[in-house]
């Protein structure tokens, strides 16, 4: 976790190390700046996820440097430091977007408070875009994943009747045999051998019912060179002969 102290009296901005470094607080990276010229810099550089910053500072104040950190990270927890307690301070340091506004002298039991709160919104907001990202790259993944089962299917159904293999298969979408039977085992349920017979079988129902083809046709029909070979295959898949289903 990273923090930046902005404040140009260095006396104050070491009191405010002192106290955050003492806390036992998860800040790794504490930096400092003098300006909101300089925060505004290494805010840039740096990304840090807490800013502590004085309001009035000569030059670019801390409510302008504020508005472009904002700009730059909007996720940036921004808390102001002042020894002017005016409620119009404190409404334009809302409107910068702060998270909260301590007054000079910096009370260390207040400051180590505002911090463990802030730190605590920090690392939710963290989780939560790191799940954001990891949901984004699983549905994308999983887009391309059933686009491409999709379109394998579509060919398995108008080519079934060919000696359709997985190695052929994978060349004609693009993927190792490996990863092709791996996705299309995760979105059909099936292996590609096993669904390639279902849609063989189904077919030949179809035909054993409407059509006056012999048992041998209708196996070469559906994609298989030895009639007796489709009669074992039809069997374990349907429990019953060809001749007999198509008695029934």
């Amino acid at each position: 976790m990273k923090l930046l102290i902005v404040d140009d009296e260095q006396l104050t901005r070491l009191g405010i190390r002192m106290i955050i470094e003492n806390s036992g607080l998860p800040v790794g990276q504490i930096g400092e700046a003098g300006s909101g010229q300089e925060a505004l810099k290494l805010a840039r550089e740096v990304r840090p996820e807490i800013i502590l910053m004085d309001i009035k500072m000569p030059g670019l104040d801390g409510l302008s440097a504020a508005k472009e950190i904002k700009k730059i990270s909007p996720d940036t927890e921004v808390i102001f430091l002042t020894a002017y307690g005016l409620f119009e301070y404190a409404q334009e340091a809302v409107r910068c977007g702060a998270r909260d506004y301590l007054l000079k002298p910096i009370n260390p039991a207040e400051l180590i408070s505002v911090l463990q709160d802030c730190l605590s919104r920090v690392e939710n907001t963290q989780r939560d875009k790191e799940k954001e990202k990891i949901n984004l790259v699983n549905n994308l993944s999983l887009t391309r994943a059933q686009r491409i089962i999709n379109q394998a299917i579509e060919y398995m159904r108008q080519n079934y009747h060919k000696p359709l293999s997985l190695e052929e298969m994978s060349r004609i979408v693009y993927l190792s045999p490996t990863y092709f039977s791996a996705i299309f085992k995760q979105q059909t349920g099936m292996s590609f051998s096993q669904y390639l017979t279902k849609l063989r079988v189904e077919r030949a129902k179809e035909l054993l019912a409407d059509s006056g083809r012999s048992i041998s046709e209708i196996a070469q029909a559906v994609g298989y060179t030895e009639g007796s070979y489709f009669c074992r295959v039809f069997k374990k898949i349907t429990g019953t002969t060809p001749s007999d289903y198509r008695r029934v």
